[in-house]
């Protein structure tokens, strides 16, 4: 019982923010370019907050030793970085879409085809492979969450 409160709790913040980002959209914020750029600056501030936490450590001890963050190297900041382009620029063409289209129909789009893509991606990325019944039953949720 309780996963099906968490789902419906779910979809009720997602199209709460649906519906607030369309409205930033309409009025306040006209140029989805410029409120990406505003999302984009805010989130770096969810870096900031692990080490906000343990500044008492900073000061005792001379390092975030309450978080265990370590540096992750080149590549794997390459990878980070890249990562939060492709996000970011995700955050624009959903804007885009958000402007130009109502909450109400651009919403379920993404939705739907957001199994689409991690089935996509993992096989390409992660090499998951799906048995015959499983694509089949892929199928039918996808086609189910569509109609």
């Amino acid at each position: 019982m309780s996963w099906l409160f968490i789902a419906i709790v779910a979809y009720f913040i997602n199209a709460f923010t649906a519906v607030i980002d369309k409205s930033l959209l309409v009025r306040p914020i006209p140029d989805p370019l410029v409120y990406t750029f505003y999302i984009g600056f805010l989130s770096v501030f969810a870096l900031i907050l692990p080490y906000l936490s343990c500044l008492g450590s900073l000061f005792s001890y001379g390092s975030f030793v309450c978080v265990g963050l370590s540096w992750p190297g080149l590549s794997n900041l390459a990878i980070d970085l890249g990562a939060g382009l492709i996000f970011l620029a995700s955050l624009f063409l959903l804007y885009s879409a958000l402007k130009k289209g109502e909450a109400s129909r651009v919403a379920p789009v993404i939705g739907g085809l957001t199994p689409v893509f991690i089935l996509l991606l993992s096989y390409l990325f992660l090499g998951e492979r799906l048995a015959f019944w499983q694509i089949t039953a892929f199928v039918f949720l996808v086609a189910g969450g569509g109609v």
